[in-house]
């Protein structure tokens, strides 16, 4: 989940998906959120959310300083939703800003992920971004994880779509397309069906609810270790 948080004080909502989230835009771009990665054996997939904590500090020496930029960290949630575990995976290029966001994540509590309606232990992709403007994208609330097409496994279809949607004012999606394809319909499809039936946190400008287009990339790969 991309956790924005500004310098205007906004908090952003809990209920956030632990793999996708909302990501800061700025004007005239539509930031890409965190890739998800669908292997054939996440069917029947439920990602971890988060449930309970609170949000990052923005540190008063990168205010002064001018910092903003993108953390991404990798944390394990085990099936009680508990963090175990958090890595670094992409760094702001600001270890002060790198720092808050791994202290915050290992305070956070989920709502563990499900295989097959089974609570397990599953690494989830934490982007947070720190912004010094009062623009917040929004952020996917819970969702389950995109449908490998049988046919393309068959076929050994792989490959990586980026959708993009467009979430109103009430966080659910009023349009989808494919803004970059797979090269296979099956994958494309797959994919856009997915993103329609998530739903959202709204996207805020000063505070108010804003309708916003956001970039979702699902890599679909038939190696079953991949994003594990």
């Amino acid at each position: 989940m991309e956790m924005p948080w500004n310098r205007s004080g906004l908090r952003w909502p809990l209920a956030a998906a632990a793999l996708l989230a909302g990501a800061t835009v700025f004007a005239g771009s539509h930031e890409t959120l965190a890739e998800l990665t669908v292997a054939p054996t996440q069917a029947q997939t439920v990602l971890p959310a988060v449930s309970q904590g609170t949000p990052p500090v923005y540190p008063a020496e990168a205010r002064q300083a001018g910092l903003q930029g993108r953390v991404l960290v990798r944390a394990l949630v085990d099936s009680q939703g508990r963090v175990m575990q958090t890595e670094l995976r992409q760094s702001s290029g600001h270890a002060v800003l790198d720092q808050a966001a791994m202290d915050t994540v290992r305070g956070w509590r989920f709502t563990p992920g499900t295989r097959h309606g089974v609570a397990e232990s599953m690494w989830a992709m934490v982007p947070i971004r720190f912004s010094l403007d009062g623009k917040v994208a929004p952020a996917v609330q819970r969702t389950r994880a995109p449908f490998y097409p049988p046919e393309a496994r068959q076929l050994g279809q792989q490959g990586r779509v980026v959708v993009r949607v467009l979430v109103d004012e009430q966080g659910k999606v009023a349009e989808a397309v494919v803004k970059e394809s797979s090269g296979h319909p099956l994958l494309d499809q797959a994919a856009l069906a997915a993103a329609r039936g998530w739903s959202f946190t709204p996207g805020r400008r000063h505070g108010m609810p804003e309708a916003m287009w956001a970039r979702v990339p699902i890599h679909f790969t038939l190696d079953p270790k991949a994003g594990r």
